[in-house]
């Protein structure tokens, strides 16, 4: 369906990259004229205990990424287990990730955090902790529903950390009355459709000058409306002339 769309550009999860050999994905990505951007894969940045073969899977990830040339990780840090981070938490935490960058950016991969809903890094203040932490050596991808999740207002979290953005991942949601869909009382729709200001955000985008990538994301939604909420997604980005669909998504 991405390449149908007219899409040249995707992110994929790593268990779907995984799942086949290099080969397979060079023949595929040729015949559909696609490229993988990014690869989303987990950090599990708060798994001090199994951070050896943490670190030795993603060494072979990052092999992967290497030979079919794709520039980029996005990862999610990983299910917090403990309710409260003590300052040894946050050290052990602060090594893993710095350890895990190394696996990525030896092999020439540019490393992405991306902040995520119920995991060890989600709301502004580990955001903030992360990017101290870290100095220059990190990116964010941040996804417009976690941020509004966070409690975070995204056009000032946009204006200040805009030189440690690598990419976004662009979608919208609707409050729902029940649980029904998800934890967190929402379902995803079309980036037209809900209680996030897309135009506003892609138009101060536009207007920095933004260059980096937009996954565009549909999350919790009914399978049969999945077309419908791309096509409707992709009418309201052209019609704002905000991106270039094949170049840009």
């Amino acid at each position: 369906m991405i390449a149908e769309k007219g899409f040249h550009f995707c992110e994929l999860g790593s268990k779907q990259l995984l799942l086949r050999d290099e080969e397979y994905w060079k023949y595929e990505l040729k015949r559909l004229n696609l490229q993988i951007s990014s690869v989303f894969e987990f950090g599990h940045f708060a798994h001090w205990g199994h951070r050896r073969q943490i670190y030795i899977n993603h060494e072979k990830l990052a092999n992967k990424l290497a030979f079919l040339g794709i520039p980029m990780v996005t990862l999610g840090p990983g299910i917090q287990l403990s309710k409260t981070m003590e300052q040894e938490d946050y050290a052990r935490m602060a090594s893993q990730i710095k350890e895990t960058i190394k696996r990525y950016t030896y092999k020439g991969i540019k490393v992405a955090i991306h902040p995520h809903f119920g995991h060890c890094i989600f709301k502004l203040e580990d955001i903030e902790w992360l990017t101290h932490s870290m100095n220059s050596e990190i990116y964010l991808v941040p996804d417009l529903t976690h941020l509004h999740l966070a409690g975070i207002n995204i056009l000032a979290f946009i204006e200040h950390y805009l030189h440690v953005i690598a990419g976004f991942h662009i979608n919208n949601i609707k409050a729902v009355q029940t649980a029904v869909y998800t934890m967190r009382h929402t379902r995803g729709t079309s980036l037209d459709d809900g209680i996030i200001p897309c135009a506003a955000i892609l138009n101060i985008l536009q207007r920095i000058g933004f260059t980096g990538g937009m996954t565009m994301e549909f999350e919790n939604v009914f399978e049969e409306s999945i077309e419908c909420l791309i096509d409707n997604s992709i009418r309201f980005v052209e019609q704002r002339k905000l991106l270039s669909r094949r170049e840009d998504l």
